[in-house]
């Protein structure tokens, strides 16, 4: 309990006045709601049966034009139905429970990593952060999102097997039934309703010019549309909330009221036009204050780029296609978001793993195994015919299924050969000011690809700071494709020690000071308090100083200079303490490291060989735990440098050999 209050105090700490106004006019709303509800009142809609023709009017019309089956790559239509007989079968995959039988009949309210029953309490009473109420709610609200829902439909229309749709309807009808409105943990977040909706919107879609639901199917999943529309409106995320919830929120409301308004009359359709031009308002704000000019998103998370980009992809995309026009900056923003994302991924695909990063996806039409940054460049090199966004060889199955009539531009794009854009001993080199961040390639997209990520940005830019890592002036490392210094991860969203573990200052490559220090305020698992300044700049030719001033006090610059073979770091500091310069190494590199002398450390494969030595200083290798993915704790090695001095310099030099 006391815990609890200091958080509530923490948490109050970066409201304004207006948000503690807001917030006290929504516990109001919500104790009179309750009573309206215990007095058994229901919404009493009147759900309207829409012609044939606006019926089989669906925003995937291209599909029944032409031949999926014969278009989509075999690869990606056996995943598609084996993620579609799992569900056919309650087989679920959520983070580490794999296809996961749930039983012969599933209950939307347990959380099944734990076995815990979740009671059938009014949502805004539910204290859903309590693991003895809920259990771990991310697996709760993973499996109640219905990313699976679409996989039944488009697995349908690759076989015509009814069984699909059966169970689709199935889950619905459950889910309908064991969730009354606004009782249970699954109306107390509009932003996993807001994703329900979209799942529900796509799965709809793919089905309304191909199969024939029942009129009392149809009236009632309208019905539970309409509901979470309603529950959505009135509880956005917003002032210090506000982050990719809201774009969530925004996007879901955005979506089902322009697709599912053809089912109700004058007074609904009214209500649900006038929600969706307050969804559409919002995306077309927040777009400019959650992606910075430069493409970065203001969340300071690389997974969240993704995510909130993807977002605001899929309302553009409902919109597109129902008529709704978004304005040349919106799409411009969208662009930049491809062109940092793409700068992201070094030649194997993978991304420096900054921030928080859950897994999760914003709507889901391939494998859920599927890299989500190449799934989206995908999606963008199609948008924007750009080949540059490709992969060569493969686009990803959800560009096929979104643009199914462009078969001929998605065979261009892929088959298209890209001109070398560097040599592999010419430096290109990337700054994004606004976000932050520097990368610098040797020999990009080469088999001896040097990558070299530098962050020197902020905290996230919100209020709360909710995704962003006390990471400034930290460096990643990937030659050839292997990632070699990584970020240390997430792992946990929950209150427990590992959560902040993995999030300050001493969880990254950069210098901190003390034993698992953080040199920002950190406050709660999604709340920091006074954080970080930077400052930065680029003098050209691989050569790049950063600077923070921490809100503790200690100040710390950071000058990179890159060369063919070597990548040279200058620390300077001035702190309270003696510092530490830590490298975490990749887990699967763990065996490969080895201390050649007190000053130098080397990590050995078959295809690489990097040294790092500590100029005038120890070196010393340390075991660690870091996180290559959600709900995944490994051990692994970091190296140390600890400098005996509270001001001074330290010279690192990390130099490569490939074979």
């Amino acid at each position: 309990m006391i815990t609890k209050v200091i958080w509530l105090c923490q948490r109050a700490s970066v409201m304004s006045f207006p948000e503690y106004i807001y917030r006290l006019g929504h516990l109001f709303r919500d104790v009179v709601q309750y009573f309206w509800i215990k007095a058994n009142k229901k919404h009493s809609l009147q759900v309207l049966h829409p012609s044939s023709a606006e019926l089989k009017n669906s925003v995937f019309s291209d599909l029944s034009e032409t031949n999926i089956l014969h278009d989509l790559p075999e690869e990606y239509c056996k995943r598609c139905i084996c993620e579609a007989n799992a569900v056919l079968h309650n087989k679920f995959s959520l983070f580490k429970l794999e296809n996961h039988f749930v039983g012969d009949s599933i209950e939307w309210n347990y959380d099944y990593k734990n076995n815990i029953h979740i009671q059938l309490r009014y949502a805004p009473f539910l204290d859903f952060r309590s693991f003895n109420a809920v259990g771990d709610i991310k697996y709760v609200f993973e499996i109640n999102k219905h990313q699976g829902l679409p996989r039944l439909s488009q697995a349908y229309i690759l076989t015509q097997d009814t069984h699909y749709v059966d169970k689709l309807i199935y889950y619905v009808d459950s889910w309908i039934e064991q969730n009354p409105y606004m009782i249970g943990v699954n109306w107390a977040s509009p932003s996993v309703a807001a994703y329900r909706l979209v799942s529900w919107s796509l799965a709809f879609e793919f089905l309304r010019n191909r199969y024939q639901f029942s009129a009392e199917f149809l009236q009632k999943w309208a019905q539970s549309v309409y509901l979470h529309v309603k529950f959505i409106s009135e509880n956005y995320s917003l002032y210090s909330s506000a982050g990719n919830h809201l774009i969530s929120e925004a996007v879901g409301v955005f979506v089902a009221s322009l697709r599912w308004k053809i089912f109700f009359g004058r007074q609904e359709k009214s209500f649900l036009n006038a929600a969706q031009e307050k969804a559409y308002l919002i995306l077309a704000q927040e777009i400019d204050t959650q992606i910075l000019s430069d493409g970065v998103n203001h969340e300071q998370s690389v997974s969240y780029q993704v995510f909130a980009a993807n977002q605001f992809f899929i309302a553009y995309y409902f919109g597109n296609k129902s008529g709704i026009t978004f304005s040349d900056n919106y799409f411009d923003r969208l662009r930049k978001c491809g062109e940092f994302v793409s700068s992201l991924l070094n030649v194997a695909g993978n991304v420096p793993n900054f921030g928080d990063e859950d897994g999760a996806w914003a709507f889901r039409l391939a494998s859920r195994n599927t890299n989500k940054y190449m799934d989206q460049l995908g999606i963008w090199s199609v948008l924007f015919d750009e080949p540059a966004f490709a992969s060569k060889g493969m686009l990803s199955e959800t560009v096929y299924w979104l643009f199914a009539s462009q078969t001929e531009k998605i065979n261009r794009l892929i088959q298209k050969k890209l001109p070398q854009l560097t040599s592999e001993n010419q430096i290109d080199e990337k700054y994004f000011s606004k976000g932050g961040y520097y990368i610098a390639t040797i020999g990009r997209g080469t088999q001896h690809e040097v990558f070299v990520f530098f962050d020197c940005g902020p905290l996230g830019i919100c209020q709360t700071g909710a995704h962003g890592h006390a990471d400034a002036l930290s460096i990643c490392l990937s030659l050839g494709g292997i990632q070699v210094f990584v970020d240390s991860g997430t792992y946990t969203y929950k209150n427990i020690p590992e959560r902040k573990a993995l999030r300050v200052t001493s969880a990254h490559n950069t210098l901190n000071f003390g034993k698992l220090s953080c040199q920002d305020k950190y406050l709660g698992p999604f709340l920091w308090g006074a954080r970080h300044k930077t400052f930065a700049h680029s003098e050209g030719h691989g050569r790049f100083v950063g600077n923070v001033k921490w809100w503790s006090g200690e100040t710390h610059s950071r000058e990179l200079t890159i060369l063919e073979n070597a990548l040279t770091i200058n620390d300077q500091w001035h702190g309270k303490c003696f510092p530490s310069i830590v490298f975490h190494i990749n887990s699967l590199l763990t065996d490969s490291v080895y201390r050649k002398n007190s000053e130098c450390v080397y990590i050995k494969t078959k295809k690489i060989k990097c040294t790092l030595r500590s100029v005038g200083n120890r070196a010393v290798i340390e075991k660690t735990k870091i996180s290559p993915a959600f709900h995944e704790l490994l051990e692994s090695k970091k190296i140390i440098i600890r400098p005996q001095q509270l001001a001074g310099m330290q010279k690192t030099q990390i130099s490569w050999e490939f074979k």
